[in-house]
């Protein structure tokens, strides 16, 4: 399966993503006990924090899923700091932000800057 990176940002800059995996990882009979998505920011450069996640350098979750076989796949990118992350994360549904997930959020058929304005990045 190949995957685009899209992003609304540069990744070389600090700022929020989102990565995706796949499968999921968790109770995979309770679907509500999955996690296939880790939302975090930076103050680094979001490209080296991708890479600290998939050495198993980061957060529980991504270390998790890097030592059961899952490739992390930076899918999203926004502008801002863990004010932005919060805002995020208070939307409790990573899904619906990952373009793998929500194939709508695709820039296929659209011209570049109607995607952005689209898809609410910035």
């Amino acid at each position: 399966m190949q995957t685009t990176l899209i992003k609304a940002m540069n990744p070389n800059q600090p700022g929020c993503y989102l990565i995706h995996w796949q499968p999921a990882i968790g109770n995979l009979s309770n679907p509500r006990g999955t996690a296939s998505h880790y939302l975090g920011s930076t103050k680094k450069p979001v490209s080296d924090r991708l890479r600290e996640h998939k050495s198993k350098v980061g957060a529980r979750i991504t270390k998790a899923a890097v030592e059961q076989g899952r490739e992390l796949v930076l899918v999203r990118t926004w502008r801002g700091g863990g004010h932005r992350e919060r805002e995020l994360k208070k939307l409790h549904n990573n899904p619906l932000l990952c373009p793998i997930c929500n194939p709508r959020l695709g820039c296929k058929r659209r011209k570049r800057k109607d995607c952005d304005a689209a898809v609410g990045q910035d």
